[in-house]
């Protein structure tokens, strides 16, 4: 948006949009240094790079830069040589009709986006754009930027204390092994070649340090240097997070260790707790599928162990599980030129050397092809396409996969629930099925939540109701009123009572529909 507008200006639109993080208007009475931090701001902040308009006060008038005097405009046009010389600023004037009515013009500065360094003021000030206001980054932050687009390399910065005789030997021959095999190599190799030449240390006078990718990879307890290198699964009772007496978590276990060894355990944990669904196909039949596609949470899982941002040391990753959705959450924003729109598309690893260590252990591939196939996976199993979320408040980036659940049976829970009348369930449909579901698990139902369970109308509902009471699978807690719940009856609770022939035929629909609802 910001480079066509400062292509293509249109005087409309410069006085209508919202200031965002690729657009700002500013007075020209704005000093040339804090001109020059905006610089900095946009090309810190965006692929799109910004749009700086002067000559456009905050309240939207049009008041020019004419009144100025060519010594103010001159200053403004040399903002960039003068303070901020790494930020890469296109100019140009447009004519305009100012508020008096007269003949004026706007200054446009449309700024580059830096892909490879931070933009910095000569002061070293550095900004970023965060919404529509431009904040000075901290040093930590700045840092941290410069390891996003790859600037500086955390992974390849040397941990003083470690050298190669505190790795797991074993890690390393295995890994070695693996190397020969994948390239086809016939000379024999050390676990000293294997450091040096795959860039997972350097050598140091008579000693080989190593850096904190190969920690992450061979040392038997990489949170040891960079605390927050463990995975948190969290699995949940629920679609929502409860706290304090209301909590809901079920599970919650940590994986340590080389990260590999985090991946695989991680991965048997998630296999556990997938369920099969059964939903009822256009065919009229139940179909069974897993809740989720295992390609794609796995991929999720790897993505997020390679391209974590490790320099915020002590903040995990979490993997949560919902009752309609897996969350994985890595620190870290998407680095360099990938942002969530353009992700399928671009390819910028945080990791290079991590990166292409878990290539050769089997774990990742190059390129965007494993996000192109999580995606591809999802939809195979009519599910939605994975989302992304790159919160830069909180420095984190997550992949939510939803199972959409609500559309389906759980099989595991239902169809298979020991002390069901399964005669009955034989001749329910789905709707009903849902309904039966929802008691199981709330034991007692209202209308209208079996309009937000099944997502149908009361109309719906109410014929629903009156046939899984004809069949005695539900009862109402009291006959009369606005307030009234069903729960499930023993006939549906038990397994030893048989239907009465004239009560297993589906229903019709025209049955007279109770006024109590």
């Amino acid at each position: 948006m910001s480079r066509n507008l400062y292509n293509n200006p249109d005087i409309k639109k410069l006085i209508s949009i919202t200031e965002n993080q690729n657009f700002e208007r500013k007075s020209t009475l704005i000093q040339e240094r804090d001109l020059a931090l905006e610089f900095s701001a946009f090309a810190n902040s965006s692929v799109e790079g910004g749009l700086v308009v002067v000559g456009i006060e905050n309240d939207k008038n049009i008041t020019g830069i004419n009144f100025a005097g060519q010594e103010k405009i001159n200053k403004l046009l040399q903002a960039q040589r003068t303070f901020c010389p790494m930020a890469i600023v296109n100019y140009k004037e447009f004519s305009v009709i100012n508020n008096k009515g007269e003949n004026d013009r706007l200054l446009l500065f449309y700024v580059e986006f830096s892909f490879d360094k931070v933009v910095k003021i000569k002061s070293g000030d550095a900004c970023e754009r965060i919404g529509d206001q431009t904040c000075k980054m901290s040093p930590e932050k700045i840092r941290q930027m410069e390891y996003n687009k790859r600037e500086a390399i955390f992974e390849k910065e040397l941990i003083p204390t470690l050298n190669i005789e505190q790795l797991n030997k074993d890690l390393m021959e295995e890994f070695i092994k693996k190397w020969v095999e994948r390239d086809g190599l016939t000379n024999k190799l050390s676990t000293e070649d294997l450091i040096l030449m795959k860039g997972f240390g350097r050598k140091e006078q008579d000693s080989i340090k190593i850096n904190y990718a190969g920690a992450l990879l061979f040392h038997n307890h990489p949170d040891q240097f960079i605390p927050g290198a463990k995975i948190r699964f969290l699995k949940y009772d629920g679609t929502i997070v409860e706290t304090g007496t209301r909590s809901n978590i079920i599970k919650d276990k940590y994986f340590e260790g080389p990260i590999n060894k985090q991946i695989e355990q991680l991965a048997e944990m998630i296999r556990a707790q997938i369920r099969e669904l059964s939903f009822l196909g256009d065919d009229g039949k139940f179909k069974t599928v897993l809740e989720y596609p295992e390609f794609a949470w796995y991929e999720a899982v790897v993505n997020a162990v390679v391209h974590r941002a490790y320099s915020l040391k002590n903040v995990n990753i979490f993997v949560r599980m919902f009752d309609n959705r897996i969350e994985v959450e890595s620190p870290g924003n998407l680095p360099g030129i990938v942002t969530v729109e353009n992700i399928y598309k671009e390819n910028f690893p945080r990791n290079p050397t991590l990166m292409q260590g878990l290539l050769y252990l089997g774990y990742v591939k190059y390129a965007s092809e494993g996000v192109d196939r999580m995606r591809d996976e999802m939809v195979r199993f009519n599910l939605p396409a994975p989302e992304f979320q790159d919160d830069k408040n909180a420095v984190l980036f997550k992949v939510i996969l939803k199972n959409n659940i609500e559309k389906k049976i759980v099989k595991s829970e239902l169809e298979d629930m020991e002390g069901l009348n399964k005669k009955v369930l034989e001749i329910l449909d789905s709707d009903e099925k849902k309904i039966i579901y929802y008691l199981l698990k709330n034991k007692f139902g209202a209308p209208a939540d079996f309009e937000k369970e099944i997502r149908k109308r009361r109309a719906t509902v109410v014929r629903r109701l009156r046939h899984l009471e004809k069949l005695n699978a539900i009862s109402r807690t009291k006959q009369l009123g606005p307030n009234v719940k069903y729960e499930l009856t023993e006939h549906i609770l038990t397994t030893k009572n048989t239907l009465a022939p004239d009560l297993t035929n589906e229903s019709t629909g025209n049955e007279k529909q109770p006024k109590l609802l």
